[in-house]
């Protein structure tokens, strides 16, 4: 886990995992509260980073601290039910050195909806996360030909029920978002997709559509690329904007 400033939610989340997780990792990102006391409290390893607005730093920090075979990554407002710990092992013992997407129910602001992610891997060095911001694992796992499979088991996302507190999280995204596109030009299609998103939750639905037409015009050019789901979510994205423009028709004939 990275974490900070989280005293009020670590210990629904180090609680969820007793029984769970042989070891605990911690890294604390500058907390100013008692999330480092309640994280030992748990019994958790904590190490301390400077933040550098960088979420993949900050999680390839917290893996070269793990000594167990497997990793789980948490977020601090998560929560693992006891009732899936048993499925987890489950899959960790019949498909080994295997990687695990878990269902991701996401409670937030009074909305519930069912997600997929990517959780567990094999604890290697040569396994790490990329990008500032939505922090993926997809790509070293595909590099190192690990195997990827759905499992049954379910994580609950507490999330942001303060709007206020969403919109400052956007906000920094935002930010983020745009450094990264500064810093690596070459590839940016997952950075102009999540800067898409992110626009959009702040209702910024000109300057999101800019980005997410620079993903559909890659499209229009590359056959294979087309075909990727990364170019059919964007077009649905594209769609997502012209509705909340009121251009139904337009958002039609885009499909």
């Amino acid at each position: 886990m990275i974490v900070k400033n989280e005293e009020e939610n670590l210990p629904r989340v180090l609680g969820s995992i007793q029984g769970l997780a042989d070891e605990i990792i911690v890294v604390d990102t500058g907390s100013t509260d008692r999330t480092v006391e309640v994280a030992k409290s748990f019994g958790a390893k904590v190490y301390f980073f400077e933040w550098c607005d960088d979420f993949s730093a900050a999680r390839n920090e917290s893996l070269r601290h793990a000594t167990c075979d497997y990793i789980l990554w948490l977020d601090g407002d998560d929560e693992v039910p006891k009732s899936e710990h048993i499925k987890i092992k489950k899959d960790l013992s019949e498909k080994k050195y295997g990687a695990f997407y878990l269902h991701i129910k996401n409670n937030l602001q009074n909305d519930e909806n069912i997600s997929i992610q990517l959780r567990i891997f094999p604890n290697r060095r040569d396994i790490k996360f990329s990008g500032r911001i939505h922090e993926q694992i997809y790509d070293a796992l595909r590099a190192m030909n690990v195997p990827m499979f759905l499992s049954d088991a379910t994580i609950i996302h507490h999330g942001y029920y303060d709007n206020l507190d969403t919109i400052k999280k956007l906000k920094r995204n935002k930010n983020i978002l745009l450094k990264e596109l500064e810093e690596h030009p070459a590839n940016i299609i997952y950075t102009l997709f999540f800067l898409t998103r992110t626009l959009r939750g702040l209702n910024e639905l000109n300057e999101a559509s800019i980005y997410i037409d620079k993903i559909i015009e890659k499209g229009r050019i590359d056959r294979e690329f087309a075909k990727s789901d990364i170019m059919k979510i964007s077009l649905t994205e594209k769609a997502a904007i012209l509705c909340s423009q009121g251009r139904i028709e337009d958002a039609i004939s885009l499909f």
